[in-house]
């Protein structure tokens, strides 16, 4: 039952025009960067090490800038819209709490892998250059925003106002996440918490993201668990 809902999940994120609308964003931004990634090396002067790099820098940036309000725009409601289309009542009578939520976040998780999987090749077939750093990076990172678009949805129970606090955090998530990466401020503490931090040095320090995926992810299963269906 659990893959069945992944399975679910992953047909109706392609099926959805906001999908498809990021999926264009993602191609284009990886294709440009591709295709002009030569003057780029020429023009700043880049190391070997850094050319690779280059290619794949539209992909990332859109995923570090954008990302969360793309995985709010598609996600903001995979558990609410279950609780207000009445339908939460049926699936948990067929399996449990634990393997819907599974089965979800899996769905949500593979339909981006398979976005970067067709923006890599976009890369690679226009660049002959692939970064698996960037690629690792951009796994750490997704999974880290989909368990916050799955907490928003346990926290907020109508999906329209989980649209709407989706889209604020969406925005104003990176915008907060730099400001408190290059502050010198008293709140700079708070960069622990930002994922930008953990981005900054193409390095497993990457991996604090998935594990902290795994701690808010976690807390929406218990949310999820205590709540009336």
């Amino acid at each position: 039952m659990m893959f069945a809902i992944a399975k679910h999940e992953l047909w109706q994120s392609f099926k959805n025009i906001k999908a498809i609308l990021i999926i264009i964003a993602l191609l284009s931004a990886s294709y440009f960067f591709a295709n002009k990634g030569k003057t780029f090396v020429e023009m700043f002067e880049l190391s070997s090490g850094e050319e690779n790099t280059i290619y794949s820098t539209g992909l990332l940036l859109m995923m570090m800038f954008f990302g969360l309000l793309f995985v709010m725009a598609l996600s903001h409601d995979i558990i609410n819209r279950e609780t207000s289309n009445r339908t939460m009542r049926f699936l948990l009578s067929r399996t449990s709490h634990e393997k819907i939520f599974i089965g979800k976040f899996l769905g949500v998780w593979l339909f981006w892998i398979i976005c970067f999987a067709i923006s890599v090749l976009v890369i690679a077939i226009t660049s002959q250059t692939i970064d698996f750093m960037v690629i690792a990076t951009l796994i750490c990172l997704v999974t880290f925003e989909i368990s916050i678009a799955f907490l928003v949805s346990v926290l907020i129970k109508k999906p329209m106002m989980s649209m709407f606090i989706g889209i604020f955090v969406g925005i104003a998530g990176p915008i907060l996440a730099s400001i408190v990466e290059y502050t010198e401020a008293w709140y700079k503490l708070f960069k622990y918490v930002s994922p930008l931090h953990y981005l900054q040095n193409d390095n497993y320090e990457m991996l604090a993201l998935p594990l902290g995926a795994l701690i808010i992810a976690a807390i929406s299963l218990f949310i999820f668990k205590r709540g009336e269906y």
